[in-house]
């Protein structure tokens, strides 16, 4: 599983995550937020959080 975290609104994608885990990534989003913009894509400027686990790795 690999789950791409855009917007604070993403973080529903992994709410069975811990609170701690949400936190980290929420602040990260926000961060990501205030120096690139919410409009961001892949194309241009890209950020974002990445939530994978060992399948998705494999």
């Amino acid at each position: 599983m690999i789950i791409n975290i855009w917007k604070n609104q993403d973080l529903e994608l992994v709410k069975e995550l811990p609170k701690e885990v949400l936190s980290a990534i929420e602040t990260n989003i926000e961060i990501l937020d205030e120096n690139y913009g919410t409009e961001r894509t892949a194309e241009n400027l890209g950020g974002y959080v990445v939530v994978v686990d060992k399948a998705g790795i494999e």
